[in-house]
């Protein structure tokens, strides 16, 4: 499988949106062939960073204390750790949920875009927010 983030923005909201092509080979993608699967991604919180705890080179998380522990307990309360404010890789932070899309459609047996040529895509959605529109018709 190969993919392809087709279209980015901004919602109104604020809220990241992405439209993926989904390819069964990257050779189809650049033969420029219509992709297999098309999904939308929306990602609530597109904010340019996020805190996490610090960590050392090993991956250790640092304590207030200036020490550091493999692990973080059930029970540690945020107020234990020092945190850092780090840029995101918005798009970055999509992959996993876009890799996972191809599986649950495969397992699934959701319906390709190859299967269903008459899907048509709207410029809004239902809650008002703008869509990227995307041409289905065949590339080649």
């Amino acid at each position: 499988m190969h993919f392809s983030i087709l279209e980015r923005s901004l919602t109104p909201e604020g809220h990241l949106y992405a439209l993926v092509g989904y390819w069964l080979t990257e050779a189809d993608f650049d033969a420029g062939l219509r992709p297999e699967r098309v999904n939308d991604f929306i990602m609530g919180d597109a904010s340019a960073t996020k805190s996490q705890i610090v960590r050392d080179g090993r991956g250790q998380y640092k304590l207030i204390d200036g020490t550091f522990v493999a692990t973080i307990p059930e029970d540690a309360r945020r107020d234990e750790f020092e945190w850092e404010d780090v840029a995101r890789d918005l798009l970055g932070d999509l992959v996993p949920a876009i890799e996972a899309h191809w599986t649950l459609a495969e397992d699934k047996g959701f319906v390709s875009e190859r299967d269903n040529p008459a899907q048509v895509r709207s410029e809004t959605d239902t809650r008002g927010g703008v869509l990227a529109a995307f041409d289905t018709s065949p590339q080649r």
